[in-house]
């Protein structure tokens, strides 16, 4: 059984765009950026939105959590990834 580590971002993570900046509207995942900024998202319409989502969400089990969400980290920083995040969840 995999073990998972839940984070806490010190300091405190910078704001994400809305609507990423809430766990509202049945997010179930967290995606955290290069410079620590927390994405909340919609696992099921990333996956059927982007071929580059289904790959990353459908192939892992993250280790950590953020407020009970698995964590998935970017190596992009916050307005890299949030351009692809609107496009999936439009």
């Amino acid at each position: 059984m995999a073990t998972t580590t839940s984070i806490v971002p010190t300091p405190p993570a910078p704001i994400a765009p809305t609507p990423f900046n809430s766990p509202g509207r049945g997010a179930d995942l967290v995606i955290i950026t290069s410079e620590g900024t927390i994405l909340y998202a919609v696992k099921s319409f990333l996956i059927y939105a982007s071929p580059f989502f289904a790959n990353l969400l459908g192939d892992s089990s993250p280790a950590e959590t953020y407020e009970n969400l698995p964590v998935y980290r970017a190596s992009e920083d916050c307005r890299t990834i949030s351009a692809p995040l609107a496009c999936a969840t439009a």
